[in-house]
């Protein structure tokens, strides 16, 4: 489907009516017509390499970790998937802050 309306022919003669020269009625100061310039729908995601993004993962896991705001669970059975649940049964579990070594992390 085309972006704008109207048909090739010269909408009136070149001479003698007075009115400005116009080849067509798609241009863009006619209504219905063309968009100058306008936004055109495309996509502005950029592709990272995949080393690249895990090299990423990894620094903020491990800025993270030495923050001691990393919590890691080997097991963690819930009955329900409720965000209050959830925060509940952590705040409840004794959870110690283990400052992190850099090569713990080194095989992610």
């Amino acid at each position: 489907m085309s972006e704008v309306s109207g048909t090739g022919r010269k909408p009136w003669n070149q001479k003698c009516t007075g009115r400005a020269r116009d080849g067509s009625i798609r241009g863009p100061q006619f209504r219905h017509g063309a968009t100058m310039h306008g936004p055109k729908p495309r996509s502005h995601a950029i592709k990272l390499q995949k080393k690249v993004r895990r090299l990423g993962l990894k620094s903020e896991l491990s800025a993270r970790t030495t923050e001691g705001k990393l919590i890691v669970f080997k097991n963690f059975d819930i009955d329900t998937h409720k965000t209050n649940h959830i925060a509940s049964c952590v705040s409840q579990m004794d959870v110690v802050h283990v400052r992190a070594r850099r090569h713990i992390l080194k095989f992610l």
